[in-house]
């Protein structure tokens, strides 16, 4: 998709490109664009990217609040001093407006081509990786069960609760929330101090911990049995880095690559489990 995207729109002119970039973001119309055909491949693009987030909201990596802000007019924003430098999982930091000096002096990317690109393949490798270890998750031959808390419904490490943990605690102090929801805190402390007493008196000699980043979901942090982490891990680096923009839509690092990778990885759980 990501691919196809960047050929869709990579040849137009520089002004059929800026139209096609305002539509997206609603900064102007879809009158603004003179040629049917480009106006159809520009509304299935909105229409994709706002798919893509609803996706990004069924997996557990946004909310439904954040989505609900960007929809209609969401468009990555990349900068030519940082472009092809690490920027994983950007998409769920916050955006900080920047005035447009900065942006002038940052070198704000335009080209729809790969911005439009970019707003596919980076969240969807991002779903594809976190269905993965979810179902590494659910399974306790692969993990250190007692090492995960059932929350809402799913397994999850101390590590990601502590986050949700501390990201309610934030609101609470910046008057978001009520001061009551401090019980909700003091549960999920509970249920993470419980977990990390479990770890800590676990023989953790046929396990490895899963790094702490983001890329892991909800099982960053957590302990799974060590040969299928070597697995995981051998798959592809496809966590630890991003390449540059055109690269992650055509080359070596790319959307297609990475789905090989991660098949591969799927037929690795499944050969553990019927050894």
């Amino acid at each position: 998709m990501s691919k196809n995207v960047f050929e869709t729109f990579e040849n137009l002119k520089l002004d059929e490109k800026i139209s096609v970039k305002n539509f997206l973001t609603k900064e102007g119309t879809e009158s603004a664009i003179k040629n049917v055909d480009v106006l159809k491949k520009a509304k299935e693009l909105r229409l994709a990217i706002d798919t893509v987030g609803k996706s990004l909201v069924d997996a557990g990596i946004l909310s439904k609040e954040v989505i609900k802000q960007g929809e209609g007019s969401y468009l990555p924003r990349l900068y030519l001093k940082y472009f092809g430098k690490n920027s994983n999982m950007g998409y769920t930091k916050q955006r900080k407006e920047l005035p447009q000096d900065t942006k002038d002096f940052l070198g704000e990317i335009q080209d729809v081509s790969l911005l439009g690109s970019k707003a596919i393949e980076a969240p969807m490798s991002d779903i594809v990786r976190h269905g993965f270890f979810k179902k590494i998750a659910e399974d306790s031959n692969w993990n250190l069960k007692a090492g995960l808390i059932k929350f809402q419904g799913k397994d999850v490490s101390p590590l990601w609760l502590k986050d949700e943990s501390d990201r309610i605690a934030r609101e609470i102090r910046d008057g978001l929330r009520p001061s009551k929801d401090n019980k909700i805190i003091k549960e999920m402390d509970k249920l993470i101090d419980d977990a990390n007493l479990n770890i800590s008196k676990a023989d953790l000699s046929l396990y490895k911990k899963i790094p702490e980043t983001k890329h892991y979901g909800t099982l960053r942090g957590s302990y799974i049995r060590k040969e299928i982490a070597d697995d995981i891990i051998g798959a592809g680096d496809f966590a630890s880095k991003e390449t540059s923009i055109a690269k992650s839509i055509l080359g070596d690092g790319g959307l297609l690559t990475k789905g090989t990778k991660l098949w591969k990885m799927s037929k690795v759980h499944w050969i553990h489990q019927h050894k």
